[in-house]
């Protein structure tokens, strides 16, 4: 898949979040491709601020990739 095709399935994913639910679909800005939330996502709740998601670890929040989101979205 290339990285045009990611993104717009991310966007898609951003939407539904967002209309459906009302929730925020944020990316983990890691950099470091070795760090445990690289490229993962999590879903916001705005009224409370605290992720659908459970954590990955003790500080991660973004545990879940792009497949498990559209998952739970759907």
């Amino acid at each position: 898949m290339t990285p045009q095709q990611i993104k717009v399935r991310e966007n898609l994913a951003r939407r539904q979040a967002q209309r459906r639910f009302g929730l925020q679909l944020v990316k983990s800005n890691r950099r470091d491709r070795l760090a445990p939330d690289f490229g993962l996502f999590a879903l916001i709740n705005p009224n409370t601020g605290k992720a659908i998601n459970p954590p990955l670890a003790d500080r991660c929040v973004h545990s879940w990739t792009l497949h498990q989101v559209e998952a739970y979205l759907r």
